[in-house]
């Protein structure tokens, strides 16, 4: 397969399961993946699932003013790693802090803050609204503002003091 559009990564399960069956099938050198989500809130596991697969795949453009980021696969994956479920438990705060800070380096400038909430709801969709709230100041802190951040803080922890 050379082209891998993919805008169905909307949970954990649908994300681990496009890349158990699309992604042995991509050719090194000649495939291409769309990650329509990739600077988008809801979908944090994308930038996990990257992470994992960093060393294969190299970065192609990040589509200004969307979401979307396209990624070139450079060498082949090894067939038992796409059998291995991202979890919300298999990966240290380090690893979560790097892999963040790597989806960021790929992004253009306007669109950080939705990489950036993407992380706030990773601690949210695996169940810790306080480390959640300390990732947003911390984002804010940094200067990232606006976009999906202000969503994520209105929809999610605006009933709390974030």
């Amino acid at each position: 397969m050379e082209f891998l559009f993919n805008d169905a990564s909307k949970s954990l399960a649908l994300a681990n399961g496009i890349v158990r069956d699309f992604y042995p099938w991509l050719l090194p050198g000649r495939s291409l993946r769309v990650e329509q989500d990739f600077a988008h809130f809801y979908t944090p596991w994308v930038h996990l699932i990257h992470y994992r697969y960093r060393r294969f795949f190299e970065p192609v453009t990040h589509i200004p003013y969307s979401g979307s980021a396209v990624f070139r696969l450079a060498k082949a994956i090894p067939g038992e790693m796409t059998a291995e479920p991202v979890e919300f438990g298999a990966f240290s705060e380090r690893e979560v802090d790097e892999a963040f800070e790597d989806s960021l380096r790929l992004v253009s400038p306007e669109m950080r803050p939705n990489v950036a909430a993407a992380k706030v709801m990773w601690f949210l969709h695996g169940g810790d609204p306080d480390h959640a709230r300390h990732e947003l100041r911390r984002m804010e802190q940094r200067g990232l503002r606006g976009g999906d951040l202000i969503k994520v803080r209105r929809r999610y922890l605006s009933r709390e003091q974030a």
